[in-house]
């Protein structure tokens, strides 16, 4: 069983609409160069699961909506290694996913953790497999979807509960079924979504085509979702329980210049969330929760500081969650990163913050910002 730390929340901070507690930061032994990379996940009761060093160990935690951090996982630097870039994800009984080496020389491995058991979800050593990608998705049964490569060579997405049986949602050798009709898919190693029904969203090419688009379904059977609005580049989907994906596509502005837009859609006709049209310049990242609330991180046309602020809503005022030059935890905000399961039910976000105090000292630490009522 692994001990939870003694470590517990600082008190809230209000600022406008939201009240602001950290959860986690450089104060508590956290390298400050892999906690800012980090992306934090939070889950409906409040919980926030981020990926940092801490110490002599490359750790993935858990900061509880209670109070206290739960370690997950850590493994020793030098001797094994959490899979490079992989972002945890975390369902809403706090279970976690990912991927890693958990010895000098061990197996890759596709794992689920709580804090007190690990369990293999498959690993390069007996099932058939001979890489994975960097991230994975879990949903509220606690299966995990990931993509990986084959010893055959072939690469496909797939998702397993306990490790004894994996499921072979499509392979790059193999015919699926895509709207009907006989395809094969490429096999990009960009994220998958779950949600609770199994069902999986992706960015994929379809061999042939030169065009990547969004897909959902699982088992051989998947539908086109942006037919009508092609993905931009490097923007993987998000799946909520109702079937809804978010994806960023671009389109032609009045000007004639091209713009992104973030959108939701279900197969049917997409809807705009918000667009570059007016205030906003860049779009870094988004996230979707079951009611369909979209949140993002992006930079305003206005900005002099150049780093995204996070948004609720088109409204770069009205739906402001926090930008840098904000005052917070007794300094000033220089940087944010906002991910892709940064938003719950609930209306909370998670989010790093890179915080400046007066004496010119940096910090970094984790936050969830809770909706004032």
């Amino acid at each position: 069983m692994v001990a939870m730390l003694s470590v517990f929340a600082a008190p809230a901070h209000a600022a406008g609409a939201y009240v602001f507690t950290k959860v986690a930061s450089t104060a508590d032994g956290f390298n400050p160069q892999t906690l800012r990379i980090s992306c934090p996940s939070i889950n409906t009761r409040g919980d926030i699961a981020f990926k940092s060093e801490r110490g002599a160990a490359d750790g993935i935690y858990r900061a509880n909506a209670a109070g206290g951090l739960t370690p997950i996982v850590e493994v020793a630097l030098g001797s094994g290694a959490l899979l490079a870039n992989g972002n945890p994800s975390m369902n809403d009984s706090g279970q976690v996913s990912f991927g890693a080496i958990l010895s000098a020389g061990g197996p890759s491995m596709i794992l689920r953790g709580d804090g007190t058991t690990l369990t293999t979800i498959a690993t390069t050593s007996t099932q058939g497999f001979a890489s994975f990608g960097n991230n994975t998705s879990i949903n509220d049964t606690g299966e995990v979807a990931f993509d990986g490569r084959l010893g055959s060579g072939a690469r496909g997405l797939f998702s397993g509960t306990d490790g004894a049986t994996t499921t072979t949602h499509y392979l790059s050798t193999q015919d699926a079924s895509v709207d009907g009709s006989a395809a094969r898919f490429n096999a990009t190693e960009d994220r998958p979504s779950i949600n609770n029904l199994g069902d999986i969203a992706f960015l994929d090419e379809i061999q042939g085509t030169f065009r990547q688009d969004i897909f959902r379904g699982q088992e051989q059977s998947f539908t086109t979702i942006s037919a009508a609005n092609p993905p931009s580049a490097a923007t993987p989907p998000l799946l909520n329980n109702g079937g809804t994906v978010v994806w960023q596509t671009t389109f032609v502005e009045a000007t004639g210049f091209e713009g992104r837009r973030i959108v939701t859609g279900n197969g049917g006709p997409a809807t705009s969330v918000v667009d570059s049209s007016g205030a906003f310049n860049i779009f870094d990242s988004y996230a979707l929760n079951n009611t369909g609330a979209v949140a993002f991180s992006a930079t305003l046309d206005a900005d002099t500081l150049g780093f995204p602020a996070i948004f609720v809503g088109p409204n770069p005022k009205k739906n402001r969650v926090i930008r840098p030059g904000d005052k917070l935890d007794g300094g000033t905000v220089g940087s944010l990163r906002f991910c892709e399961e940064g938003l719950n039910d609930s209306g909370q976000l998670a989010f790093i913050a890179e915080i400046e105090d007066k004496n010119g000292d940096v910090r970094v630490a984790v936050f969830r910002a809770t909706p004032a009522r």
